[in-house]
């Protein structure tokens, strides 16, 4: 018992006694995040049945420009679907959405504990959206695509596993400010209808307070150190 406890505690040891980033240092990470939501709305004469669903994927590479300030470039993608009325095909929506893009954010690590660091990064991005709105089975539909851009406050917790991993855990957007010009199309059964509506707007947002921790991404990254 003796010795596996001295075992379990070296190994915990060998986990947290690593020192901080150096400059010139390089942080390759990546998140993937899952939601799903099911609900059942019951009225006086109906039950309107929704589901949601939707996936995301961030991608990153950081360059330490000192010991605890990292500059990164990412790209993300995201995918979501919400289905509403489904119990009823006459009346049933269906609303989906991609989002792509590039950004670019800086950082300084706040050591909060041993190889445990806090940040909120400043962050930039802009990219592109497409997304559509169905009625009934295809009888009408919507189709937006447009540019986006936003800049934004994020928190942030770094875990450094060992001398190359690093746990992340990031809550996006606790402020951000937003634009977006857009281009919407609309179609019944499948013809294209004359008119098109083109439409910019301005967007600031707080969640701080407010979001919940469905919001939380989680992801790994791998650090190559710098050449001496």
């Amino acid at each position: 018992m003796m010795k596996t406890t001295l075992l379990v505690g070296s190994m915990l040891l060998s986990t947290l006694g690593f020192a901080q980033f150096s400059k010139g240092d390089h942080l390759f990470s990546g998140s993937i995040g899952l939601n799903s939501s099911a609900n059942k709305i019951t009225g006086t004469t109906s039950t309107d049945l929704t589901k949601g669903s939707g996936v995301s994927l961030n991608l990153s590479g950081s360059t330490f420009s000192s010991n605890l300030v990292r500059n990164t470039v990412g790209f993300y993608v995201s995918h979501n679907v919400a289905k509403n009325n489904l119990n009823n095909p006459a009346i049933q929506t269906v609303n989906s959405g991609l989002n792509y893009g590039i950004s670019f954010s800086r950082a300084k690590l706040l050591p909060i504990a041993t190889s445990l660091y806090l940040n909120f990064p400043f962050t930039v991005s802009a990219g592109l959206s497409h997304s559509s709105s169905e009625l009934g089975g295809g009888i009408s539909e919507n189709r937006t695509n447009g540019f986006v851009a936003s800049a934004g406050i994020s928190a942030g917790l770094f875990y450094q596993l060992n001398k190359r991993w690093v746990l992340t855990l990031s809550l996006p957007d606790l402020v951000s400010a937003g634009y977006s010009n857009s281009k919407s199309k609309s179609y019944v059964n499948g013809v294209l209808q004359s008119q098109s509506l083109r439409s910019n707007s301005f967007s600031f947002n707080s969640g701080i307070g407010t979001r919940a921790l469905g919001d939380l991404s989680v992801g790994f990254g791998y650090i190559i150190p710098r050449k001496k």
